[in-house]
C-alpha cells in the first residue's frame, strides 16, 4: 500500500471516529501517524519524486512572494498590474500552467513575485500537479492568498488546509517544545506552564508514536495535540507569513467590503478597476518585515544608494554578518542613528536591535 493510500485510510478512520474522552488517545495516535506520512510526501515532492514537471524558477531579488489561490481568481492580472511582467490572462480555468515570475519594486526593495498555477482541493495529494505548486510555496518568504471575495471563507479554509497537509504553517510560530534525545532512561517531560490540552501519559504515547523512546521533553507553552506532534516533525515544516487579497469586491455590497477590509492582514481590491493596488504593494512590504539599514563608512557620509536588508528584530551582529563574515571578529563598536536609538549617534554593541531606515557605522580594529 502506498503512502497516499495509507493517508486516505487514516483520514477515513478519523472521520468516522466519535470525538470523546474515550477516543482521544486513539485519535491522537492516528494524528501522529498522519503527520509522519505527510512529512514523507513532502520529502518526496521536494526531491521531485513523482517525476512530474517542476514549477520552480531561479530566485532573484531581495525576497520571494507567491500569489496563491484557486484558478481564475485574478492572480495573473494582479501580477501584470503590480510588476512589469506579462502573464497570460484568460476568462477560463488553468490559464497559468507554470510559475511566472515578475519583480515588484517597493521602497527601494526588489521583490520577486510569483504567479503560481491555480490549485484545487486535494492539491497536497498531487491532484492537478498541486504538489509541485506547493513545493514552490515552501520556498517563499510570504504567501499572498488571492481570493474571490464572494467565496472568501470557503476558499481560505480550503487553501489553508492544503498548505497544512503539505507541511506549511501559515501565520504561526514553531511550538515551544524542546526535544533532547538520549541513549537510555526512557522519556521524561518537564512542563514549565500548566497544560490544559494534554496529560503526561498522552504526551508519552505521542512521543512513542513518533519513535522517540528515550530523552527529555521541555514544554514552555500550553501545547495542543497538533503542535506537540509538529514538534517531532519540525524539520519538515515551514512557518510562512501570509496576507489576504480579496479580489472582485466590485460584486459585493459596501457593508461586506468594509467587513473584509477590517480583517487582519487583508486588502480589498478589484484588479480590473485598479482599486487597491498601492495598498497591496505596501502591505506586501510590511508583511515581509523588512528592515532597511544604511551603512556609513567612518568619516564619510551614509550610503543611501543601497540598504542592507535585514528582518525586523535583527541586531548589529546580523548586520555585520550580512556585510562580511570577519566583521564580528574584529568588532569594536557601532554608532547608530535612527528610531532604534535614544539619541542620534548612539554607541551600541552587537546585541542592539535595529529599526527600519537606521544608519550604522561599524568600527573595527585589531
Amino acid at each position: 500500500m502506498g503512502v497516499q493510500e495509507r493517508i486516505a485510510d487514516i483520514e477515513k478512520e478519523m472521520s468516522r471516529t466519535q470525538i470523546n474522552k474515550a477516543t482521544e488517545r486513539h485519535l491522537g495516535l492516528l494524528k501522529a501517524q498522519l503527520a509522519k506520512l505527510r512529512a514523507q510526501l513532502v520529502e518526496e515532492a521536494s526531491k521531485g519524486g513523482d517525476g512530474g514537471p517542476q514549477f520552480d524558477v531561479a530566485r532573484t531579488g531581495d525576497a520571494r512572494v507567491c500569489l496563491f489561490g484557486f484558478p481564475s481568481v485574478g492572480k495573473s492580472s494582479l501580477l501584470c498590474k503590480l510588476t512589469d511582467k506579462q502573464s497570460e490572462i484568460g476568462d477560463y480555468d488553468f490559464t497559468t500552467l507554470t510559475a511566472v515570475p515578475g519583480i515588484l519594486q517597493v521602497n527601494g526593495v526588489d521583490i520577486q513575485l510569483l504567479d503560481l498555477p491555480g490549485i484545487l482541493q486535494g492539491a497536497s495529494t498531487g491532484y492537478g500537479k498541486g504538489k509541485q505548486v506547493l513545493a514552490v510555496v515552501r520556498s517563499c518568504d510570504l504567501i499572498v492568498y488571492v481570493i474571490n471575495a464572494a467565496k472568501a471563507d470557503v476558499e481560505i479554509e480550503t487553501l489553508t488546509n492544503e498548505l497544512h497537509s503539505f507541511g506549511i504553517r501559515v501565520n504561526d510560530t514553531p511550538p515551544m517544545v524542546e526535544i533532547t534525545p538520549m541513549v537510555r532512561g526512557g522519556v521524561t517531560i518537564d512542563c514549565v506552564v500548566p497544560q490544559t490540552h494534554l496529560d503526561i501519559e498522552m504526551m508519552k504515547s505521542l512521543a512513542t508514536a513518533n519513535r522517540f523512546r528515550s530523552g527529555h521533553i521541555r514544554i514552555t507553552e500550553d501545547v495542543t495535540i497538533d503542535r506537540f506532534i509538529d514538534a517531532f516533525n519540525i524539520k519538515n515544516l515551514r512557518y510562512i507569513p501570509a496576507m489576504f487579497v480579496y479580489n472582485k469586491v466590485d460584486t459585493l455590497t459596501i457593508e461586506e467590503i468594509d467587513r473584509l477590509a477590517r480583517l487582519p492582514k487583508s486588502v480589498v481590491t478589484s484588479v480590473i478597476y485598479d482599486l487597491g493596488l498601492d495598498s497591496i504593494k505596501q502591505k506586501i512590504f510590511n508583511e515581509l518585515n523588512i528592515c532597511r539599514v544604511y551603512t556609513k563608512p567612518p568619516g564619510d557620509k551614509p550610503d543611501f544608494g543601497k540598504a542592507v536588508l535585514l528582518r525586523k528584530g535583527q541586531t548589529v551582529r546580523d548586520l555585520c554578518n550580512a556585510i562580511h563574515k570577519d566583521l564580528v571578529d574584529n568588532f569594536k563598536g557601532a554608532v547608530v542613528w535612527g528610531r532604534s536609538c535614544k539619541r542620534p549617534g548612539q554607541i551600541v554593541g552587537l546585541s542592539h536591535v535595529l529599526e527600519d531606515e537606521d544608519v550604522a557605522c561599524i568600527k573595527t580594529g585589531k
